[in-house]
């Protein structure tokens, strides 16, 4: 198993990945009952001071960028690749939680890529966007922005609301023009 699995049950707070690996080491010599060296309980705790003190801007960094660790993979020749040619590809720059191909008429030839990590996301879109696949088949891969799916969303829902008052409307005056006057 990769050494990333393991990183929650040793540290719960976002650290980067040298950090991280600072706290495995200093669990580490606490499962093993020997004092840690000098030099890592100081990088240590300089480590654990830094990622408090960023924690309490996580909230309005968290709100202002998206979850870059999702990508969005439009350009899929829908016959050709499958998901396990699509793991391999992207499973090159790092872990992969999961991979959502799109099958319905609107989201036929796009996926939905989410990376365990955000270096590994960042490293496949720098190597994987305007990917040619084919002489004719070019891969466009960016990071997924919720607002953007969001507006699109509303966007759409307000155009069946009018569509469905329009009809209304319709059969309304084609009722009243069948009702005889009087």
């Amino acid at each position: 198993m990769r050494l990333a699995r393991f990183r929650p049950l040793v540290c719960q707070r976002a650290h980067t990945r040298r950090s991280c690996m600072l706290c495995l080491f200093l669990c580490l010599t606490i499962l093993l009952n020997q004092p840690p060296p000098p030099l890592l309980a100081f990088l240590y705790s300089a480590s654990v001071a830094c990622s408090q003190a960023s924690s309490r801007n996580a909230s309005v960094r968290a709100a202002a960028m998206p979850d870059e660790r999702i990508l969005l993979v439009t350009g899929i020749p829908s016959k050709q690749c499958t998901s396990e040619y699509l793991y391999s590809l992207f499973g090159a720059y790092g872990g992969i939680q999961q991979i959502r191909i799109g099958s319905s008429s609107i989201t036929k030839g796009c996926a939905i890529v989410v990376y365990e990590q955000c270096e590994a996301a960042n490293n496949a879109v720098g190597a994987l966007n305007e990917y040619a696949l084919s002489k004719d088949r070019v891969l466009r891969v960016s990071v997924y922005e919720e607002e953007r799916d969001k507006k699109a969303l509303e966007r759409r829902k307000r155009k069946r609301e009018m569509q469905a008052e329009y009809k209304k409307h319709i059969a309304d005056v084609a009722h009243a023009a069948d009702e005889p006057k009087e």
